[in-house]
C-alpha cells in the first residue's frame, strides 16, 4: 500500500509479483506487450537484470539509441544494490517513489553477453550496471545462496573472503574492440563496467559512465591471498588502479577466452551466474530509457 500511495505520478499502476527466479523477466515482456509505458522493478540488481532482459524480449533495448518507448525504473529493495548508487537513487523507498513524479529521463548503455550456458549451449543476456567473470562468479553464487540477508555490503563481503580462500586463479586472452589482445596469467577477476560499482559497493571501475558508449574493463591479477587480503580495502575506496596487480583498457566489444586447458571459468552479469567463458561482451548505446533523479551528472 505504501508503494502504490508512492507512485502518484501514474494514473494507473498495476503491481505485478514474482514468485521464482526468472518471473521477472516473463512478467516485463507480457506488460509491455499489453502497453505498459513504465516498468519499475522493486528489488536489487538481480531484479532489475530480470526487468531489462524482459524489456529486450519484447523488442526494446536494440543496438540503436532508445528515442522513445517504455521507461525503466527502479525501486530500491533487495541484497544488490550496486546499481542504485550508481544513479544515486534513494533506498528509503517513499523517496525513492517520488522520483518517478519529479525525476528526469535519460538514455543510459546496456550490455548484451554472449556466453556458454552450463549446458554446453550458446546463449545470450543482457546486463545493466557490470559483467564479470572469475572470482566475481563464485562470490555472487555464494550470497545467492545464502539465506542470512543483511543489506547489501555484508554479504557480498563475506563471501568475497570465502571465494578467496578456494578460488584458482585462471590465464585468459583478452581481445578488445577485435583489435587489441592481452593475454593474463593468475587472473581474479575482469570486470566489463558499464557503471562504478558492483559485489556491494565495491568501487572496481570508478572512471565508468553509463552513457559514454563504452565499458571500462578491468583486470586483477592476484598471485596470492597475502596480497589480496591486504589490497581489499582498495576495492571499496576507487583507488584501484594504483596497484600494479591491476590493469584498465576502454572498449566497447570484449572477448574473453580461457588460455590453458578445460577450465570452468564463470560469469556473472548483475550479480546473476548465467553461465561461462568463453563470452563476448558488446556495449548497446543509449539502448534503455530510464528514470532518474533529477541533478544526477551527466
Amino acid at each position: 500500500s505504501t508503494l502504490r500511495k508512492s507512485l502518484t505520478a501514474f494514473d494507473e499502476c498495476r503491481g505485478l509479483l514474482s514468485e521464482r527466479r526468472g518471473d521477472c523477466q516473463v512478467l516485463a515482456k507480457e506488460a509491455l506487450q499489453t502497453g505498459a509505458s513504465h516498468v519499475i522493478a522493486v528489488g536489487g540488481d538481480g531484479t532489475l537484470n530480470e526487468v531489462l532482459n524482459g524489456l529486450a524480449d519484447a523488442g526494446f533495448c536494440s543496438d540503436t539509441p532508445a528515442q522513445s518507448g517504455p521507461v525503466l525504473g527502479l525501486l530500491p529493495y533487495g541484497t544488490g544494490g550496486d546499481f542504485r548508487t550508481a544513479i544515486q537513487m534513494p533506498f528509503e523507498i517513499t523517496t525513492a517513489a517520488d522520483v518517478f513524479q519529479h525525476g528526469s529521463i535519460r538514455s543510459i548503455d546496456a550490455g548484451m553477453v554472449e556466453f556458454v550456458s552450463s549446458e554446453g549451449q550458446l546463449e545470450s543476456r543482457m546486463f545493466l550496471n557490470v559483467a564479470s567473470c572469475g572470482i566475481s562468479s563464485e562470490v555472487s553464487k555464494l550470497v545467492n545462496s545464502a539465506r542470512l540477508r543483511i543489506g547489501s555490503r555484508l554479504p557480498y563481503f563475506v563471501a568475497t573472503l570465502k571465494a578467496l580462500l578456494r578460488y584458482r586463479n585462471a590465464s585468459l586472452r583478452i581481445t578488445l574492440d577485435g583489435q587489441e589482445t592481452i593475454l593474463l596469467n593468475d587472473v581474479k577477476t575482469v570486470a566489463i563496467a558499464n557503471g562504478p560499482w558492483f559485489g556491494g559497493n565495491m568501487n572496481i571501475a570508478p572512471d565508468a559512465k553509463l552513457n559514454d558508449g563504452r565499458f571500462e574493463v578491468v583486470a586483477i591479477t592476484d598471485p596470492g591471498l597475502f596480497t589480496a587480503l591486504k589490497h581489499l580495502r582498495h576495492l571499496y575506496d576507487g583507488t584501484l588502479k594504483s596497484l600494479p596487480e591491476v590493469s584498465t583498457w576502454q572498449a566497447s566489444t570484449v572477448r574473453i577466452e580461457c588460455l590453458q586447458g578445460v577450465r570452468d571459468v564463470g560469469i556473472e552479469l548483475d550479480g546473476e551466474t548465467p553461465g561461462l567463458l568463453p563470452a563476448t561482451f558488446r556495449i548497446r548505446p543509449g539502448a534503455v530509457r530510464m528514470v532518474v533523479p533529477v541533478g544526477l551528472p551527466e
